[in-house]
């Protein structure tokens, strides 16, 4: 399936918005990857941190692939802002 190269974005209902502390698995099955995501809570009972997941988003692998692409543009310019600019004295 091609996606068109700029869509309209709609949002008749706002999206979910929710916060992870981080990635627990993922699986593919017939081109479709389901990744599962945790927040960590502490648990009263026991007073012991837990991971609960939180989220869970399955996507075609075509999509998957367009945003490890974006991630990777969006890393890269996370490293270029921090990155001490020419001349500037490291600690």
């Amino acid at each position: 399936m091609d996606f068109p190269t700029n869509p309209t974005i709609v949002e008749h209902t706002p999206a979910p918005e929710v916060f992870i502390d981080g990635y627990q698995s993922s699986v593919i099955c017939n081109g479709v990857v389901k990744f599962t995501c945790f927040s960590l809570a502490h648990d009263a009972l026991t007073g012991k941190m837990e991971r609960r997941v939180v989220l869970r988003i399955s996507s075609p692998l075509q999509a998957v692939l367009g945003i490890y692409e974006a991630m990777g543009s969006l890393l890269d310019e996370v490293q270029r802002a921090s990155a001490p600019a020419e001349g500037e004295a490291t600690q």
